[in-house]
């Protein structure tokens, strides 16, 4: 017989990240024999500008970066929802449901209440896979949901130190610090999915900020590339059409074959890390800097805390020393595989 698994997490047709951890959690669940869905959380609403929003939904179909999002989304297989009651009449036709990874749990990312907390399931069918709060503290207002919500769970495990620390100061109860489960899979397997169509032929840096880069940032970056006889690309740069349109597929290539990455994003950092190809990570610049918990957690974790960029030092030679970091990182891998083991098992039972 199939064993059926849910997934819950943050579904954004135009983000790596969480395109890339959910394709991990469904390879990781097909491994051990479940058969997986992801739920697309949607809500039901009045779009006040109807024809702005048409105009916009339009253009964003026909984009090639929307194409290739699509070809690789195809890898997953989804279940729309959209109601309280819709979720509930699904928990009879699933075994277990895992809410995870990506910063499934932010306060300010939150517009369904409950269904990412897997309030409306069976409360044996209850797995937190690493889901991130995405923040260090949770507002004031929303904290008797939290804690409510964290009270259904058996057991919680979470992406970052800084949620464990949410969790015990809500709960009094300790959660298991997992890595991003794109660390899970292994390199050979992220490696068939890439898509090389994008890459310079010739030697190359690749950029990825979502944050702002100050003119000084950026020019000692260029500066370092023309020693170096590099290539500067950017990757999130609207203004680049060509590798604007680049899909999750594309950007595994892209990072693969850089000779070295400049990036304020945890999974450009992730996917340096498992690539071994050198990275300087920077602290974001703008509003987004408080989400840097799981950066920290991440540099902390694997002993990368040299490749911080420093406005006094500067730019730090990129390294490829990740031997140490492997090694931590083996056991980090069978430590999640232990959890989800584990927590299958007791959904089982």
């Amino acid at each position: 017989m199939t064993r059926r698994a849910g997934i819950i997490t943050i579904h954004d047709m135009d983000n790596y990240g969480n395109r890339l951890q959910n394709f991990a959690v469904d390879r990781l669940l097909a491994s051990r024999g479940y058969e997986a869905r992801t739920f697309i959380l949607r809500e039901r609403y009045f779009l006040g500008n109807v024809r702005g929003a048409l105009r916009s939904a339009v253009s964003w179909f026909r984009s090639a970066r929307y194409r290739r999002f699509s070809r690789f989304e195809a890898t997953i297989r989804h279940r729309l929802s959209w109601s309280q009651s819709h979720f509930r009449r699904s928990r009879d036709a699933f075994d277990v449901f895992i809410v995870g990874s990506d910063q499934i749990w932010n306060p300010h990312f939150i517009r369904l209440r409950g269904p990412q907390f897997l309030d409306w399931t069976y409360p044996n069918q209850r797995i937190a896979l690493a889901p991130s709060f995405g923040v260090n503290e949770i507002p004031a207002a929303d904290v008797p949901d939290y804690t409510r919500w964290l009270a259904g769970f058996e057991r919680i495990s979470v992406r970052e130190e800084a949620g464990a620390a949410i969790v015990r100061q809500l709960t009094g109860r300790d959660a298991t610090v997992l890595p991003d489960p794109t660390l899970v899979l292994e390199v050979a397997e992220w490696r068939a999915h890439a898509r090389d169509t994008l890459c310079p032929a010739e030697p190359y840096a690749l950029t990825y900020f979502l944050g702002a880069v100050s003119p000084a940032r950026r020019s000692r970056i260029e500066a370092f590339c023309a020693e170096r006889s590099l290539k500067l690309v950017s990757l999130a740069d609207p203004a680049d059409a060509r590798l604007y349109a680049a899909g999750p597929a594309e950007f595994l290539a892209l990072i693969d074959r850089a000779a070295c990455t400049f990036t304020d994003s945890y999974h450009g950092s992730i996917f340096s890390l498992l690539f071994d190809t050198p990275m300087v990570i920077f602290e974001r610049e703008d509003a987004l800097a408080n989400m840097s918990s799981r950066l920290d957690t991440l540099l902390g974790t694997f002993g990368l805390e040299n490749r911080r960029y420093a406005e006094e030092s500067g730019i730090p030679e990129p390294s490829v020393d990740y031997a140490d970091a492997k090694l931590i990182l083996e056991a980090k891998r069978r430590e999640f595989t232990d959890y989800l083991d584990s927590e299958l098992a007791r959904a089982a039972s």
